[in-house]
């Protein structure tokens, strides 16, 4: 997860997920951080319930009118079992809001890292090829995850393995559906059907990855910049984007 956000420690063979989020009261707004679609909740009120923690999670509130998550997402997700996605373990739901509890991701942000320094050709192809298996895995579901918000900063890296993360954004593909319900994603890396002038795909997912792959090349994802990039591979990859786009 992000530095940003706040996390607890739970061990989720003794202790139920559910009893963490019963313990929460009513958390206090300088205890919270504000995420796209909610806010993590800081555990520090759950401490009794995680004495005999040795594995950290993190607790997600998404409020209900912002975000396209559901019971029925949730308990899709925990099905789920990828070394690049976090592990979803509980979920509870009030009239407001979808707590979701799941592991913590040690790391920093693929923004994070590429604002350190641009990343090698090697590692380049190394974290696409591992986003690309992710959608392979998702895609292949009985009911394909469009994730709708795959970004820089949705994907964390550690020691050269990443993750991708934040799945408030979610949904199912439906080919009885003209367009989306729910206008989502982030500019820039959201196709155009995302805004509603079409039902989103496993395409939308793809388009994310290219202009991921656009931004690990050139730091930005301004299609102008793309003639800073002196490597020919790369040059001809970005080119084939362009003209794709």
């Amino acid at each position: 997860m992000s530095p940003s956000e706040v996390v607890g420690v739970a061990n989720i063979e003794r202790t139920y997920g559910l009893q963490i989020f019963r313990g929460i009261k009513n958390p206090s707004r300088d205890k919270v951080i504000q995420l796209a679609f909610g806010f993590a909740l800081n555990l520090d009120e759950t401490q009794q319930l995680l004495k005999a923690a040795n594995k950290k999670v993190v607790v997600k509130c998404y409020l209900k009118e912002n975000c396209n998550i559901q019971n029925l997402t949730l308990g899709f997700l925990r099905s789920l079992n990828h070394k690049g996605l976090a592990k979803f373990y509980e979920s509870y739901g009030n009239v407001t809001n979808f707590f979701v509890l799941q592991d913590y991701v040690e790391g920093i942000t693929l923004s994070q890292y590429v604002n350190e320094r641009l990343p090698s050709e090697k590692e380049t192809i190394s974290i696409i090829e591992q986003l690309c298996d992710i959608l392979i895995y998702i895609h292949s579901q009985k009911l394909p995850i469009i994730h709708r918000d795959i970004k820089p900063s949705n994907i964390i890296i550690n020691d050269g393995k990443i993750t991708l993360i934040d799945f408030g954004s979610c949904g199912f593909f439906d080919d009885k559906l003209i367009e989306d319900t729910l206008y989502l994603g982030t500019k820039g890396f959201a196709p155009p059907e995302q805004y509603g002038y079409a039902q989103t795909d496993r395409r939308a997912n793809i388009y994310a990855v290219g202009m991921v792959l656009l931004y690990l090349c050139t730091g930005n994802i301004d299609l102008k910049n793309t003639r800073t990039i002196r490597n020919k591979h790369f040059s001809i990859i970005i080119k084939n984007v362009q003209n794709f786009l």
